[in-house]
Order: structure tokens, then C-alpha cells, then sequence
């Protein structure tokens, strides 16, 4: 479904990519781990063409993206839930959904996606900006599900939540995947959650992909223990 190829970014001069060759397969959850600072949020800016310049190939269903402009992806089917959830504050729960939704005039997925959130669907009315955080995060990934998308980036989705609050959400993620058959990339520090929700995982380092693998061989890789488990 997605393929890169010798994909290279820079931001101005300074390269923060080397040479990265990965696929993603249709309807797969993939995870891509690494420490703070390894290229995994770059990773997801480059491929929809934000803030980085590039070189090499990305592929989506055979058709090069290296050329689309990054506001063009959602009628493409691809849409990213960015670090930090970016959602307006100001507007209530239901503003932020229908904004995910500007895109399409198909708006029947929406008692799904209340279906599937169901502490959304109890404040329709409230403004996004006075939810918990795991609350925005629900709130931020229903949002991208309201464009109908066939490809899902998640971008740090635990990041600032309790665990109990973790296992919610990745639950979430895991049902989006197996009832619509959505392709789901998630880049994750969190590896052992991330890596049981996940078909596939690479590592990242660097800017450069060190590990690729099935999902359960990486959990128990004594490297992947080590490094990211504190076994």
C-alpha cells in the first residue's frame, strides 16, 4: 500500500533521514519505535510532505507522492494525527469532528465513530480545549477517522496519558483496524504497547532504520528488551 524507497529528508541543509527503504502492507498496524529525537515524528512529516525537503520515493497504491502537495492526501485516503493532537480548543467536540470531515460529503461513518468513542458522544457540546488528555485523544483520532481515510498515522498517541488511559486508546486503535480494515501506522516510544497492537515494527535511530520484523519477534528481542523495555 505504501512503499518508500532511498528516502532521504533534510531540514535547510542538515539531513535527518538516511536512506530509508520500508513498505506498509493494506489493512496492517505498524509501529515504528525509537527514542526521542530519532526521526520518527520527521518520518511522518516527510511522508506527507510537511516542513522537510526530500529525496527518493514514496509510493501509496502505486502512485508516487512526491509530488503531491500535503493538503491533497486526505482525498487520497491518507490522514495524520499529529504529536501534541493539535485540535482547536475553542471549538466543542462536535466542531472538531465535522472540521475532520471538510474533505468529504460522506459523513456516514459518523454514528460509528460515536459508537466507538463513546465519552465523545457524552460531550458532543463541550470545547475540546476542557477534556483530559486522553479524552483529546480520542477526540483528535476520531477527527481523522471523520475524512474516511484508508491509511491512519498516529503520531505518539500515549504520550502525557495514564496507563489505563494508554490501554483504552490502544484498544481503540486495534478496533479501528480489525471492523474498517484501516491501515495504521504508529509511531510510538511506548514499545511494548505499541508492539502488541502492531503486525510489524522497525526501529528507528538516528534518521536510520536499525530493526524490522514481526511484531511478536521484536517484543521478544533481547536488543528490542533492552533498549526499550529496561529488561
Amino acid at each position: 500500500m505504501l512503499k518508500i524507497k532511498n528516502l532521504n529528508a533534510f531540514y535547510g541543509d542538515v539531513q535527518v533521514l538516511y536512506d530509508i527503504n520500508l513498505e506498509i502492507k493494506e489493512k496492517e498496524i505498524v509501529t515504528i519505535l525509537g527514542s526521542n529525537g530519532a526521526g520518527k515524528t520527521t518520518l511522518m512529516k516527510t511522508i506527507c510532505g510537511i516542513e522537510t525537503r526530500r529525496t527518493g520515493e514514496i509510493e501509496f497504491e502505486n502512485e508516487s507522492l512526491m509530488k503531491v502537495p500535503a493538503y491533497k492526501l486526505v482525498t487520497k485516503g491518507i490522514t495524520l494525527t499529529p504529536e501534541g493532537r493539535h485540535l482547536f480548543p475553542e471549538l466543542t467536540v462536535k466542531e472538531n469532528l465535522m472540521l475532520g470531515a471538510y474533505s468529504t460529503k460522506d459523513k456516514s461513518n459518523y454514528e460509528w465513530i460515536l459508537e466507538l468513542f463513546p465519552r465523545l458522544k457524552e460531550r458532543l457540546n463541550q470545547y475540546a480545549g476542557t477534556m483530559s488528555g486522553g479524552e483529546q485523544q480520542q477526540c483528535a483520532i476520531a477527527r481523522a477517522l471523520m475524512s474516511n481515510p484508508k491509511f491512519l498515522m498516529l503520531d505518539e498517541p500515549s504520550l502525557g496519558l495514564a496507563p489505563n488511559i494508554v490501554d483504552t486508546v490502544f484498544d481503540i486503535i486495534k478496533k479501528i483496524n480489525k471492523e474498517r480494515g484501516i491501515t495504521i501506522v504508529i509511531v510510538e516510544q511506548n514499545a511494548n504497547i505499541a508492539l502488541n497492537a502492531a503486525d510489524r515494527g522497525y526501529v528507528l535511530e538516528n534518521g536510520v532504520i536499525r530493526m524490522s520484523g514481526d511484531a511478536k519477534e521484536m517484543l521478544a528481542s533481547s536488543e528490542i528488551q533492552k533498549l526499550y523495555l529496561g529488561l
